[in-house]
């Protein structure tokens, strides 16, 4: 049952929030997506580990 699925999310940030994601996408030499994806998931298990 851990099927993955592929979403689309599109998220407003106030212009200071874009511009910390982008800069920890510069610094991990990685994608915006990449990170934003990091950020998604890592809430999710902390919200799952609250849940539990």
């Amino acid at each position: 049952m851990n099927e993955e699925t592929n979403v689309i999310v599109a998220l407003r940030l106030p212009a200071s929030l874009k511009a910390w994601l982008q800069q920890q996408a510069k610094e991990q030499d990685r994608s915006v997506n990449y990170v934003g994806r990091q950020l998604i998931e890592r809430a999710m298990e902390e919200k799952q580990g609250a849940g539990a």
